[in-house]
């Protein structure tokens, strides 16, 4: 054994002996108990007959966390579980649990049972839960004929519903009234104001009943929702743009802006020049990435100032790209050469993977691009060039392309079929991201080409793509294997159904588990300064026993954040540092209580329910589109403006166990 390995060894036996004795003086969570452990077990292995016994266990929280458990089995028998718990179990948590489960099923045809269910309920929590079934199963005729008499108490539960409804099946402009009423009230704002935000358009009528309720709401979440309903309603964009100025709170701001750019007709392109201003970091890359789609609203001469004044790089190589979109081509190749040699003497891999996205805004760089790409020894700078490369095969201008390479460079080979080399080739190196991406553009039927089929990249055999999928190491690979899947499907004319889950592979440590305090604390380490995080152990026990020992094995020591969406999340945990690393296990998801309603929330990364390995987000403000969907697990309690200030690739140095 390494050093290295002895020392991790000895931290992490130290932990558990740590927390050992520190549980006997701290809060336990609810894990404690072995029955409860017991019926978690069972949930934790999707196993649907066991779970239905425990519905019959005299204690109210064992029936509980069965009715929940069962909302993640795909089993026939659950339902009829579920509805006989909603209708006749004597706790109205345990009903409530039911209720929440079958509102997991997403299934319109239990539309009928669930609002007969609701006349039956007596108790208002549970009738809250039923409600929000009732949108999740889409049940938009009963939210209409409900909304003029719903009683006060329920109206935090109705616009939850109001809200699950139209996530999962679009706005419908009959939702208009309901959502005007219920931001009027203070327990329905929230969600309320984040369905209404889900609105493709908004009568300019509506303007000023919103903009009352944004001037007079200090909740940072629901401002960010009313000031993109203003933005879609509004008729003069100088009023928004003074907003947007006076506005002290950058991610207020930055959300103004993102509407504003989002608007059809570049309507809000105004709002450039004054994000341009901007000292936030996040609203300058935010302007910087949508200048590549519009390069026409920018002069040379001004792009390049703007590349120079970045403090960031990832937003200067978009200007750079954009600066190359413009240029003719001949002094396109002498600002190409510029940036090749800025790649050459480049030691960083992320800001020689932002260079190589720079160059793929001139075609004739996709030579290059690929000698780059495919002769790195780094994971980080192969990834970023095939991507770079895909973006030229994607571009609007790639007929044109062909047609300059045909004139011009030719070997013998179109361009189409050179990209198609190029493609099969990234699959045949078996490395994870490259195949991904591929995968992805051979189902695209949208890119450009000269032969009008469904599929536009075309090869004699694509036995290549089986070959690789069948070489996958599951359920490490699992996304990827999901991705390449869907692709052999698509290119066979066939429709994909269902979806790929992970074989129950890594039980919970219970041991681990149960000597974890219920609001454990974590330290983030990162080059912009420390976040303080609790846990929540009775929530996610599989989750919050995972990430542990993964912190205690050193794991997550010494990275960078590979995601950064402003506005959004920053995310890490990756093991190759590009977002499509993982390690040999997976775990469940773990949906309760706790959900993604304000910022802050750390949550675990997936690919779909139960495929959740090591990768962390923390959300930069409430995301209730995530809610029901991915595991949160705690939350930030000190640094959270530090988590605001983290860009892309900055360094996360450690994460650590505190004491409480």
């Amino acid at each position: 054994m390494c050093k290295l390995n002895i020392k991790h060894f000895f931290y992490s036996q130290l932990l558990v002996y740590s927390l050992y004795l520190f549980s006997a003086c701290s809060l336990s969570n609810k894990f404690a108990d072995t029955e409860m452990q017991e019926v978690y077990m069972v949930q934790d292995e999707r196993n649907a007959p066991v779970l239905i016994q425990f519905l019959e266990h005299e204690n109210d929280n064992v029936r509980k966390q069965a009715a929940i458990g069962l909302g993640f089995c795909l089993d026939e028998k659950v339902l009829p579980a579920l509805k006989e718990a909603l209708k006749n179990d004597k706790a109205g948590d345990v009903r409530a649990a039911a209720a929440f489960s079958l509102g997991q099923q997403k299934d319109s045809l239990l539309g009928n049972f669930l609002i007969e269910a609701y006349e039956m309920e007596k108790e208002d929590k549970v009738k809250g839960e039923i409600t929000i079934a009732l949108g999740k199963c889409n049940q938009p005729k009963w939210y209409i004929n409900q909304y003029t008499n719903i009683k006060k108490k329920l109206y935090a539960s109705f616009s939850e519903g109001l809200f699950q409804m139209i996530y999962l099946n679009g706005w419908k402009d009959i939702y208009l009234p309901i959502c005007l009423k219920l931001i009027a009230e203070e327990s329905s704002l929230y969600y309320a104001s984040a369905a209404l935000s889900r609105a493709t358009v908004i009568p300019t009528a509506h303007y000023t009943e919103i903009s009352k309720v944004f001037e007079g709401n200090s909740n940072t979440d629901v401002r960010i929702n009313l000031a993109k309903c203003m933005v879609r309603s509004c008729i003069d964009f100088n009023e928004i743009i003074d907003i947007y100025s006076k506005e002290e709170n950058y991610i207020i701001r930055l959300n103004i802006a993102k509407s504003l750019l989002q608007l059809p007709e570049n309507k809000g392109e105004a709002i450039v020049e004054f994000a341009l201003k901007d000292n936030n970091l996040q609203i300058q890359e935010i302007i910087a990435e949508w200048s590549i789609s519009h390069p026409d609203k920018f002069e040379v001469e001004e792009l390049k100032k703007l590349a120079e004044a970045c403090k960031h790089e990832r937003a200067k190589y978009y200007y750079a790209k954009t600066i190359l979109l413009k240029l003719a081509d001949n002094e396109a190749e002498t600002f190409s050469n510029k940036l090749i040699k800025e790649y050459t003497l480049q030691k960083d891999e992320y800001i020689k993977g932002y260079i190589l996205k720079a160059l793929s805004g001139y075609w004739k760089n996709l030579e290059f691009i690929e000698q780059a790409s495919f002769d790195s020894e780094s994971i980080l700078v192969r990834e970023f060039g095939y991507e770079a490369l895909l973006n030229i095969r994607k571009d609007k201008r790639f007929l044109q392309f062909a047609d300059k390479w045909n004139k011009q460079v030719s070997k013998g080979i179109t361009l189409e079929n050179y990209f198609a080399r190029i493609i099969k080739d990234a699959i045949e190196t078996e490395d994870v991201s490259l195949l991904a991406l591929s995968a992805e553009i051979l189902r695209d039927s949208s890119i450009l080409s000269v032969n009008k089929n469904r599929v536009k990249i075309n090869y004699n055999d694509d036995s290549f793509l089986e070959a690789a999928m069948n070489k996958l190491l599951m359920p490490r690979d699992v996304e990827i294997y999901g991705e390449l899947f869907k692709t052999i499907q698509f290119r066979k004319g066939k429709i994909e159904e269902g979806r790929l889950i992970p074989e129950f592979n890594n039980p919970i440590n219970w041991e681990l588990v149960e000597r974890i305090p219920q609001n454990q604390t974590i330290e983030i380490r990162t080059s912009k300064g420390n976040v303080m995080l609790k846990l929540w152990t009775s929530e996610a026990p599989g989750t919050v026993g995972r990430f542990v020992k993964l912190i205690t094995d050193g794991f997550y020591d010494n990275k960078r954040l590979h995601r950064v969406v402003p506005g959004f999340v920053i995310q890490d945990g990756c093991p190759r540092g590009d977002g499509f690393g993982s390690t040999k296990e997976t775990i469940r998801t773990e949906i309760g209580n706790k959900a993604f309603n304000s910022a802050g929330v750390i949550g675990m990364a997936s690919s779909g329910t139960d495929t959740e390995s090591c990768q962390w987000f923390i959300t930069h403000c409430a995301t209730p589109h995530l809610n029901s969907r991915y595991t949160a697990f705690g939350e930030v309690t000190d640094g959270m403006d530090v988590v605001h200030k983290l860009m892309h690739a900055d360094e996360i140095f450690s994460i650590k166990i505190t004491d409480n």
